[in-house]
This record gives structure tokens, C-alpha cells and sequence, in this order.
């Protein structure tokens, strides 16, 4: 298969590089592993999405976007990829959906959760371990779960799941919260909430599903144990770029290195969203990439002119 332009990723970003690559009126296909939407599939509902004043889930407005997109002709894909091989101007996709040969890519694989790194994390993931309240929320009615992270998604699901538990025991490793302020006041205003800061997971307790979680104050180091039926983990996202370092420069956390036009030093490879280097890590800003990627590439395609300006 051959196609102008190949967009790897089915979040915000890569719908929005799709649609506008469609338009551009670039044979365009976009690969996505899961399903379109990436990671705000699992939102409850977006509040900072420019011209959206009524609630609407991250799902909705993922199917949204994805019907722009194809609507103008962008082929959607379910598919992995695992490589991509060739050199300046002829690339080569491979996926588990075949080679797919092309001129210009567009980078939009997004993120994963990362791991604690602790016992019991990855056997108890899915019998208590969770990384979506919007998900698994409703397992734990009037129940006690914690959620660990500072930041605006522990935030943000620790609210969503105060709708179902008895008691949400939000778990912070440093000494205050680090996500939006008006999030902050909802956390901080809600009952079912009981922050608690200097502390760090451990391990995770349980036979067949959660019952515990082992605490360490990071202040005075001592150790406790705290009793819950579900842990859910929000400490950041970790780029899921570990094919990619044959190709485009990686910074060592895994972001890869782009120029203000979202170049990559590979000529005819761009990058969009939170793969990036520098990303805001918002919905509105992952759109914006997409449309940047999408214009600079067809102009590229147009001039086989490449310069990445550091």
C-alpha cells in the first residue's frame, strides 16, 4: 500500500492531522493500535475545550473529531506499528496490518500511564489497579480506593470517583497538589476526599484482587499500611517512542526533538502532541500540533524542501 501521508496515532492530534491532511487533499491513512480518542476516551468530561459550554465525555468528542476526519477522506486503520524503515523522502511503515510505503509521517502516538514499580502493580492490574476511574469506577461503589498522583489527571479521577466509593484517599508524594487550581478547590472542597501529601506507595497488597497499600511518609520515613479495595495510578505518561530512536532524536525521557514547525531531523517525519518534546500536554494544543503537522507536511510534499531549525 502506498499513501501520501501515513499519521501514526488516533488521539486528538493524529485525528486532527488526519482531517486536515484530507482536506489538503493528501492520500491520507492513519494507524491506530486501540481505538480512535487515545487518552480522553477515558475522561467523564471535557471543561477546557474551546467552544464546548456543555458537559461532553472525552469519548463523545473523540467520535466527533473522528467523524471530521473521516468525512474528508482519512482512511482509519486499526492497526500497531512496529517500525519504520527507510531514509529521507521514502519511508516505510510496518505494522501488524503490513508495510505501508510513504513520503511523509506524522507522529501522534501519544503516551502511556507510567508504572510505580512496585509489588503487586502488575499482578492486581485489573482486579483492583486501575488507570481509569471514568472505567472502573463503578466496581467500587461505596467502597475505599486511593488515587496517587499530584497532577491534573489524578485530580481529575479522584473527583470522578468520589460519584461511586465511600472514600477517596488521594495519595501525593510531594507537600502540595500540582494540577489546575480550580481543580485543586474541587478536590479540597469535596468531603469524600481525604488528601494526604509526603507520602509514597510502596507495595500493593492482595491475593486475588486489592486490599491494601503499603505507605512511606517521605518526610519522617516511616511506614504504614492503609486498607483500600482499588488503586488508581496517575504519577505521569511516559511516550511511547521506543521504536521510534533509529529514526528521530529522542531526549532521554523518550519526548521526541522537534524544530517551532514540528519537523523532526529525519526529512519528511513530523511529530505532534505529547510524543513531542515541549508539549503543553492539552487537548487544544495536541489539535493545534495535528494542524501544524499536517500544513508544514503538505507543504514539504509540495517543495521537497527540508530544514529543522533548532
Amino acid at each position: 500500500m502506498a499513501k501520501d501521508i501515513v499519521v501514526i496515532g488516533g488521539g486528538i492530534g493524529g485525528l486532527t492531522a488526519g482531517m486536515f491532511a484530507s482536506r489538503l487533499g493528501l492520500d491520507t491513512v492513519l494507524l491506530e493500535q486501540l481505538m480512535p480518542g487515545g487518552q480522553i476516551i477515558n475522561a467523564e468530561k471535557i471543561e477546557n475545550f474551546p467552544g464546548i459550554l456543555e458537559d461532553i465525555s472525552g469519548a463523545d468528542l473523540a467520535s466527533i473529531v473522528q467523524t471530521q476526519a473521516m468525512k474528508y477522506g482519512t482512511e482509519i486503520m486499526l492497526s500497531e506499528v512496529s517500525n519504520i524503515l527507510g531514509s529521507n523522502e521514502d519511508w516505510i511503515v510496518s505494522s501488524d496490518q503490513g508495510d505501508i510505503t510513504t513520503q511523509s509521517i506524522i507522529i501522534a502516538g501519544g503516551s502511556t500511564f507510567k508504572k510505580l514499580g512496585v509489588k503487586g502493580e502488575e499482578e492486581l492490574y485489573g482486579a483492583g489497579v486501575s488507570n481509569c476511574a471514568t472505567c472502573d469506577g463503578a466496581f467500587f461503589i461505596d467502597q475505599d480506593v486511593c488515587v496517587i498522583g499530584g497532577g491534573d489527571s489524578a485530580l481529575d479521577e479522584a473527583l470522578t470517583l468520589t460519584e461511586f466509593a465511600k472514600c477517596v484517599y488521594l495519595l501525593v508524594r510531594d507537600s502540595d497538589l500540582k494540577g489546575q487550581k480550580i481543580l485543586q478547590d474541587r478536590v479540597l472542597e469535596n468531603d469524600r476526599i481525604q488528601p494526604r501529601f509526603n507520602v509514597e506507595v510502596t507495595e500493593i497488597h492482595g491475593d486475588t484482587a486489592v486490599e491494601a497499600v503499603s505507605l512511606r511518609d517521605t518526610v519522617s520515613k516511616e511506614h504504614s499500611t492503609m486498607s483500600v479495595d482499588g488503586v488508581f495510578i496517575f504519577i505521569g505518561l511516559k511516550p511511547n517512542s521506543d521504536y521510534l530512536s533509529h529514526v528521530v532524536d529522542l531526549d532521554p525521557a523518550g519526548h521526541i526533538y522537534t524544530d517551532y514547525s514540528l519537523r523532526t531531523k529525519s526529512a519528511g517525519i513530523f511529530a505532534a502532541g505529547d510524543i513531542r518534546k515541549n508539549s503543553a500536554s492539552q487537548l487544544i494544543t495536541s489539535a493545534a500540533d495535528g494542524a501544524t503537522a499536517a500544513l508544514t507536511a503538505f507543504q514539504y510534499l509540495r517543495t521537497r524542501q527540508w530544514l529543522f531549525e533548532d
